[in-house]
């Protein structure tokens, strides 16, 4: 709950300082009441994977769409009409480092979240689905976890990736009561 507290917090602070458009964006980015509209981009991934990918990204969406059925998350196939978009690629670095997914935004309410595709071999489609269902929890608000157990945590290869739990939904339910 501590990451919704301070957007919150920002959010209030916008109203009491009369930036009605900034208390917006804050709220819209706890809520995304506008909806999540994800769209496919590709660099570098062979025509083979791609379907994978496409699976992948489907699987979150539906595990997202199953939990939180208020909650308005589509894939479009139209780039322009997506306000998030799923950039698979082989290699997918945060200061240097290669992780399976990043978030990375262009305002509050849209941007870009980088799938990888390849370690050393192809990344297994439950990881890969799991990756982007993490990185989606982003999107919604959600910080990330210590614990492998949770999908807010760091994926690891080794074990069956961490499924959609109560850890990530409560708070989020919480919020749309």
């Amino acid at each position: 709950m501590k990451e919704f507290r301070g957007l919150i917090t920002a959010a209030q602070a916008r109203l009491r300082a009369n930036d009605m458009n900034g208390a917006r964006q804050f709220a819209d980015m706890v809520l995304q009441s506008r909806g999540i509209r994800v769209a496919a981009a590709w660099e570098g991934v062979d025509e083979e994977a791609k379907p994978r990918c496409l699976a992948a990204l489907r699987d979150a969406v539906a595990a997202w769409k199953r939990q939180l059925p208020e909650l308005t998350i589509e894939v479009v196939q139209d780039p322009a009409k997506a306000n998030w978009t799923i950039q698979f690629q082989p290699s997918v670095q945060c200061r240097g480092v290669q992780v399976a997914g990043i978030t990375k935004w262009r305002s509050m309410s849209e941007g870009t979240i980088e799938i990888r595709t390849v370690l050393g071999r192809p990344y297994p489609q439950a990881h890969m689905c799991a990756t982007i269902t993490h990185e989606l929890g982003h999107v919604l608000g959600l910080a990330d976890h210590d614990d492998t157990d949770h999908l807010m945590g760091p994926i690891s290869l080794a074990k069956r990736p961490a499924a959609l739990g109560q850890h990530e939904l409560n708070p989020l339910r919480a919020l749309r009561e």
